[in-house]
């Protein structure tokens, strides 16, 4: 099912979104951050969320630039680091490539959330 894109949350497919491991109770929906897929279990990252994850990464980076070191280490460096060593390693460049450009296309600000193209506007 998480491969099939029905599954899809912002950055990653969700193998089951009501069966998070961080949910208060069992049952409920994952109440983690946009970027919490990043770290969850239930996670599957495939090229179909290459673009957003590129995106987001493009965001850590204008973020670092607004930050002082310490705030952006404690909000952001977590994510920066999973993205960067242990996602986006495990596609090839050709991979990262074709969704550098799609989340660079005119129309990819329409797959962020509110609150990151809030931010990058």
């Amino acid at each position: 099912m998480a491969l099939s894109g029905d599954s899809d949350v912002w950055l990653a497919s969700c193998r089951d979104f009501h069966a998070s491991p961080f949910a208060r109770r069992p049952g409920s929906g994952c109440p983690v951050a946009v970027w919490g897929c990043l770290e969850c279990p239930n996670a599957v990252f495939t090229t179909r969320h290459l673009p957003a994850i590129l995106s987001f990464a493009g965001f850590l980076t204008a973020q670092r630039e607004a930050m002082t070191v310490l705030e952006w280490n404690a909000r952001y460096a977590l994510a920066w680091d999973r993205i960067t060593t242990g996602i986006l390693p495990q596609f090839t460049g050709e991979q990262q490539a074709t969704a550098r450009l799609i989340a660079e296309s005119p129309d990819a600000a329409l797959h962020l959330p509110g609150q990151i193209l809030q931010e990058l506007t």
